[in-house]
């Protein structure tokens, strides 16, 4: 079975990692500073704390501006940090908010604007940018998924007055729970590290080493086959939901990362310009294939974008039976959000978020992912849009 994500780097990448506990923080910072080009680098663990924390640092309240078709996740970190979220339409055929979906749904009291850059892809950050610096709002790009992207030559995360970006284990650079934020201004910092809360957990890296060797393990062709076929056998999720928001989470704590993770996230940072030529191969294939096929959409990616390709979303009007189909011919599709945050917030001005939730699909571009599987993947895609 074709897994729809990459390994963390091996086992001796990992044992480097343990052995670089100590300096595994600091190495992190300053390899995402020198990437960037920023003043301030925090590390968090996970991208949603790092977003939280920010919004705190902001202070005051008001409405953010958050894309429709994210992670529920994020607008209930939103309002877990005092802030009001305000849902916004992605473009047609898109996965991002689009200036006029954007301007669209802005209000008195938007203050914020959450630029995200969904499965790698930047969002026309050019026109968006000159919307929100005509009316003085602050932009915090969410690139969790979008480090080793560009838009106009310039790396994603750095348009903005701050970014998040992640290590999760289902991201580009996959390493364990991390999250950064990058900022170049000095008194938002100041704020930021006025919050944080300088606890090390003692098991945090035997936790974190536990769970990248089992992540290690767990994708291993073989191993893998057997549980996501264990897997499906025991559950058949649906692939059309309503989430409900959570209420009353818990307020995180500000703390980082482990040591492990940040260094394990550092290692991955050195291939990371060959994992974005891998990923852009791959989508350039998936693209000339692909291209035509009656029943299936390609997203729309702006002119002067150069995206990171966490997944190839594809527009499919039978994804179930794409999906099952796929699914017993050994391809396993990466995960699209099977919901809508506009449905499950009960906001009706989000139609094409909705039409995502239940169309796109992602086929695999992790690095490692051989061209002739990617055209092993097409052939059987087109096969599973045949009456």
């Amino acid at each position: 079975m074709i897994a729809k994500y990459g390994k963390v780097p091996g086992f001796s990448g990992i044992m480097e990692a343990a052995c670089g506990v100590r300096h595994g923080p600091s190495r992190l910072r300053q390899s995402i500073l020198s990437l960037l080009g920023s003043r301030h680098a925090f590390l968090f663990p996970s991208g949603r704390s790092a977003l939280e924390c920010f919004l705190r640092a902001v202070g005051g309240g008001g409405d953010v501006a958050v894309p429709a078709y994210t992670c529920i996740a994020v607008p209930e970190a939103v309002t877990r940090a005092g802030w009001n979220p305000v849902l916004v339409d992605i473009g047609s055929g898109s996965v991002n908010m689009s200036r006029e979906t954007l301007e669209a749904s802005l209000t008195p009291d938007t203050r914020v604007v959450l630029l995200t850059h969904q499965f790698g892809i930047p969002s026309d950050i050019r026109p968006i940018l000159e919307l929100c610096r005509s009316k003085g709002l602050l932009i915090l790009e969410d690139a969790a998924a979008a480090l080793g992207a560009r838009y106009a030559r310039q790396p994603v995360g750095t348009f903005g007055d701050a970014a998040v970006f992640s290590f999760g284990l289902t991201k580009v650079t996959p390493a364990g729970r991390c999250g950064v934020l990058v900022l170049h201004d000095d008194t938002l910092a100041e704020r930021v590290a006025a919050l944080r809360v300088h606890h090390v957990n003692p098991l945090g890296n035997l936790v974190d080493f536990a769970r990248a060797c089992a992540w290690q393990v767990a994708l291993h062709r073989g191993s893998y086959a057997v549980l996501r076929r264990l897997g499906s056998m025991l559950h058949r999720f649906a692939l059309h939901q309503k989430n409900v928001p959570a209420p009353g989470l818990p307020t995180p704590v500000f703390s980082s990362c482990s040591g492990f993770v940040a260094a394990l996230a550092a290692r991955q940072l050195v291939d990371l310009s060959e994992s974005m030529t891998s990923r852009r191969e791959l989508a350039r294939l998936y693209s000339a294939e692909l291209a035509g096929c009656a029943g299936l959409g390609l997203c729309a990616v702006p002119a002067d974008a150069e995206p990171a390709w966490l997944q190839f979303p594809v527009f499919v009007e039978r994804k179930e039976a794409c999906y099952r189909f796929l699914l017993r011919q050994g391809v396993d599709l990466s995960w699209t959000y099977r919901y809508s945050c506009g449905e499950s917030y009960g906001v009706p001005t989000t139609p094409h978020a909705d039409h995502a939730s239940r169309h796109l699909l992602g086929l695999p571009t992790y690095h490692g992912l051989s061209l002739e599987e990617a055209r092993l993947i097409c052939g059987r895609v087109r096969a599973s849009l045949r009456p």
